[in-house]
Order: structure tokens, then sequence, then C-alpha cells
């Protein structure tokens, strides 16, 4: 649970990594895109991937609609849907044929990848509190990173003509990308504020986790998600410290860095891109700063900003 940008796709490889966790992706949109042909991290379309075929199987075996399964899942994730979702009742009709469906989904990836763990990084607030309220069982982590390293990536992608993502719709950004970025600023507070009401559904359930510390300390993030959820993961941090590279997996939806075979984690990959404009830094800070407090983030411009989440590089072939 978050906001883009910040480190959910490296998180979910390094745990995959492991044999206590299966890493899937941004498995809402994965679900959407399986007809469309879409391919898995594995390289195979995902309709004709062994893994996802049989994920397939299991769950139709159980009685439930695949497509109405992935339907069903990206509406939930929909941020417009989060107060609908607070406001509904514990035995909702609706939402229980979800959880249900779900939990068969979570069921057979665990069956299929031989791990008994399932991690979806998508990071919609509104699937966060959907899992905290209807799958007893499900843990979230809420990852938060400085707005002004996230407010970079949006302002160099502008640069570059890549776009501005919001609500689910893509702008070009042409002639209103300080609009877009005061956009971006608001949105963070915005996202970052649900997700804290979104903590109170089960605050015995949920992680805060900076990406900051992802990138300074990955070995002692990565124990602070097993500490906190009772997860083995002394793997992962024996192959973070010999700096060995992690698979990919089966993948689906997230950014770039799922296409990739290996990854290896190296945050100071980007330590070079061009800081943020002042202009920029200072209304992002004027926008987020109660927020930032709240994070241990400074309001004073830090002489150097966290690396964004893309420093996860492909491993060099043996």
């Amino acid at each position: 649970m978050g906001r883009g940008h910040s480190g959910s796709t490296i998180l979910d490889i390094l745990l995959g990594g492991g044999a206590t966790v299966e890493s899937v992706g941004e498995l809402d949109s994965g679900l959407e895109w399986y007809e469309a042909g879409t391919r898995c991290a594995c390289g195979a379309p995902m309709r004709e991937c062994p893994f996802w075929a049989e994920v397939r199987r299991r769950v139709e075996a159980e009685g439930h609609d695949w497509a109405g399964l992935a339907r069903a899942s990206r509406r939930q994730t929909d941020v417009r849907r989060w107060l609908p979702i607070r406001l509904a009742g514990r035995d909702d009709p609706e939402l229980s044929r979800l959880a249900a469906m779900t939990r068969s989904l979570a069921r057979a990836i665990a069956a299929a990848s031989g791990k008994p763990h399932v991690l979806d990084s998508n990071k919609e607030v509104a699937r966060g509190l959907f899992l905290l309220r209807y799958l007893p069982e499900a843990r979230v982590v809420h990852l938060v990173r400085d707005p002004r390293g996230i407010q970079r990536s949006h302002h160099w992608r502008l640069r570059d003509r890549r776009g501005f993502l919001f609500m689910r719709r893509r702008f070009a950004g042409r002639g209103t990308a300080p609009l877009l970025l005061l956009l971006g600023a608001a949105s963070w507070t915005v996202g970052n504020a649900l997700g804290e009401l979104t903590r109170r559904a089960a605050p015995g359930r949920v992680l805060r986790l900076r990406y900051e510390d992802l990138c300074d300390d990955p070995a002692g993030a990565v124990r602070a998600v097993g500490a906190a959820f009772g997860l083995p993961v002394e793997d992962v941090v024996t192959k973070l410290e010999d700096g060995e590279p992690f698979p990919v997996g089966h993948n689906v939806g997230g950014n770039h860095i799922r296409r990739e075979r290996e990854v290896r984690f190296d945050p100071g990959t980007e330590r070079k891109r061009p800081p943020l404009p002042a202009w920029a830094d200072l209304a992002t800070t004027l926008v987020c700063w109660p927020l930032m407090r709240r994070y241990g983030y400074p309001l004073r411009r830090p002489a150097t900003l966290s690396p964004p989440p893309s420093a996860g590089r492909p491993a060099k072939a043996a």
C-alpha cells in the first residue's frame, strides 16, 4: 500500500527470492491482462505460462469464474471504492464473495509455487482496506517515500514526454507540467492520509516501511518485514549480503524491472539523476509537509535524495 515510485516492485522481487514468499507483481492488473496476451515475467504470454495456467485451473476447480475474479479485483482497487468498502458491513455479499475468490487465488498461487505465502505488490489503498477488513489472514506493508523523490521521477518523466498517470489516466504533460507536479504532491498527501486511515482498520496487521530505509539497509528492511509478519527471511538476507541476483519469477503488473530475468539490488544506480528544480521542491514541501514530518523527512531540501525505485538493475549474464 502506498504511492507510485515507492519501491514496491523491488521489495516484491527481494522477498520473492526466498523460499517462503511467492511474489506475483501487481496482481489485480495482471489478472485483467491475462486474456490480452500480456507477458508474464518468465517471457511467455500469461495465458500460455504453465504457472498461471495451473493457478487458473485450481481457481476454477473451486468453482470460481476467472474472468469475474479479474473484473471484480480490478474494480475493487479503484480509490473511489475506498469509502464504500469502509462503510460496508462485514457480511456484505459482494465483498464477501470477492474475499472468497481472493482467498482461493492465494491458495492456488501458493500450491503452484510451493511457497506458503503470496505477495501482491499492488499499492492501492482501497485494496489494502479490503484485505484488512475481509481477509483476517492478510497483512499489509505501507510503503512511504519522501515525496520529493517521487516528484523527481514525475518531473523527469514529464520532461522526457513519458506522461503522468493519475486516476488510471495518462496525461501527456505538454505545457501543464507544473500543474501536474502540484497534482502529484496533492496525490501523495491524500493517498498517504488514506493509508493512515486504512491502517486503523487493523493496526496490528500493518507495517510502515520507508523506501529510504529499504535503500540504506535492505537486509534490515527485509528483517523488519519478517519480524512483523512472522516470516523466515534469512535466506533473502544472505543473498542480499552476498550480492546475489534475485530471480523475477512469474510477476505480472508493475514497472519495467519485472521484465528482467534477474535483478541485483543496487540503490546507487541512478544517484546521478538531476535533482528536482527548486520551485518544485518548495511547492512539494508546502503541500506535503504535515505527513513528511510524521514520516521523519526533513523539510529542508537534503543534499541528495534517495534514488527512484528503478534502482534494481538487471544482473549481468553469467
